[in-house]
């Protein structure tokens, strides 16, 4: 089990992204069954409201669409329990963006170790490792 980052499917989803080419070969893996993805909820919101203001709602919901019914893709709730661990990781880490804080929550709460992601502010979070390529 691992967690996806936002800007992996963004990458994937935006041609001229800088990390497009690892990206595309991340969501093939996904699509492929390599690997289950988990995101969170809050990684859903960051993929659709790119989407939405880079493309439009009608292209957000199609990828809306995607997400929701992909079999190898599982979004994860943010719980009370993780949302409040949350705060304790973005003060001890000022590299991570809040929504990166739930993430590594998420992560410690459900024994999910790898994440696929292009920022380096997972870097040195122990228990945790960032991966950027299949």
């Amino acid at each position: 089990m691992d967690l996806a980052d936002s800007c992996v499917f963004i990458g994937a989803f935006n041609p001229r992204d800088s990390e497009h080419k690892k990206s595309a070969a991340i969501i093939e893996a996904i699509d492929g069954k390599k690997f289950r993805a988990e995101i969170t909820d809050y990684i859903l919101d960051e993929i659709l409201t790119f989407v939405r203001k880079k493309s439009g709602y009608e292209n957000s919901l199609a990828v809306l669409k995607i997400l929701e019914s992909h079999p190898n893709i599982n979004c994860i709730r943010v719980d009370d329990k993780s949302y409040n661990d949350a705060f304790d990781v973005f003060r001890r880490y000022p590299a991570l963006s809040f929504t990166d804080a739930t993430s590594v929550s998420v992560m410690r709460n459900h024994n999910i170790r790898n994440i696929y992601s292009f920022d380096g502010g997972f870097d040195g979070i122990k228990g945790i490792k960032r991966k950027d390529s299949v």
